[in-house]
């Protein structure tokens, strides 16, 4: 490796390929290219390519100059000129093309020119008369339905009331007078003999007799005070009050009784649990007085 002082400068210049310079420098340190390459971390057959300046054997410019300037400082040499001359030396092929020293057959045209009217929204008038008609005809619709649910929500639905065996037994007892009755006026138009027919009259009016002494007897009497009934199911009751006057007797159906007088009622009640009292709206706790199922008490 042969260097030179330059006068001016006094700096040492060194002469030589840098390939050349490279391997010099290496041999006179007794360095051995696998030595390098595991110093440096390169491979071997580049650093080999670096001495022989095989270029093509190389990685891509950029990285090469830096293998180039890592070798030269671990040989401390003067890198700066170890890379001038590897630059130098560079392939002009081998070097990137820069986009800048591309000619493009293009050339710009202008800018193209836009229709401001194309901009604009478009609105189809028929369709825009369309969707309103198909709007109003939904809220008509659904106007109507809504009304027809209202209707139908408000139709008040039919009661029926169970009639208790009981209550029809009474019915048919009535029926069966009710025949009887007619069956002597019958017997009554036909001529038939007047004192069979007055027996069978006796008779009937002793049976009709027996059977509505069960029917309810409800009446009012002097006194401002009032008991009031509330019956579940057929319940024989009776109340007397102060003077001695029955107000209420009989079988009465389900349903609500109001009776006045003048107290202390004497009350009797066959079905006790099916009777709510109240006296003056003050409600009566018949369980009190109930034994069996009958209440027989005095209210004051």
């Amino acid at each position: 490796m042969m260097e030179t002082t330059n006068n001016k400068t006094g700096e040492t210049i060194l002469n030589g390929s840098f390939g050349k310079i490279l391997r010099d420098a290496r041999e006179s340190k007794n360095l051995t290219l696998d030595q390098v390459s595991e110093a440096l971390f390169i491979k071997t057959r580049q650093l080999q390519a670096i001495e022989n300046e095989d270029f093509k054997a190389l990685p891509e410019n950029a990285f090469s100059r830096g293998f180039v300037a890592n070798y030269a400082k671990f040989l401390k040499l003067d890198y700066q000129q170890i890379v001038h001359k590897f630059d130098e030396a560079y392939p002009e092929e081998l070097k990137p093309v820069r986009l800048e020293d591309i000619e493009s057959p293009l050339r710009p045209m202008g800018t193209l020119q836009r229709d401001e009217n194309s901009r604009r929204i478009r609105i189809n008038p028929l369709l825009l008369i369309a969707t309103l008609a198909v709007l109003a005809l939904a809220i008509f619709l659904f106007r109507i339905v809504n009304k027809a649910e209202t209707e139908v929500n408000s139709t008040p639905t039919p009661t029926k009331e169970t009639i208790s065996e009981q209550e029809q037994q009474q019915g048919a007892s009535l029926t069966q007078n009710a025949a009887a009755i007619g069956s002597s006026g019958s017997a009554i138009n036909l001529g038939v003999d007047n004192n069979n027919t007055a027996k069978q009259m006796t008779t009937n009016n002793a049976h009709d007799n027996a059977q509505l002494s069960t029917e309810p007897v409800l009446q009012s009497a002097e006194g401002n005070d009032a008991i009031e009934f509330w019956i579940k199911a057929n319940t024989n009751v009776s109340v007397v009050d102060a003077n001695g006057k029955q107000i209420m007797s009989g079988v009465h159906p389900r349903g609500g009784y109001t009776v006045k007088g003048r107290a202390p009622f004497k009350v009797n009640i066959e079905n006790a649990e099916n009777v709510k009292v109240n006296l003056n709206k003050r409600p009566i706790n018949l369980a009190q007085y109930s034994k069996d199922n009958k209440a027989n008490f005095e209210l004051k």
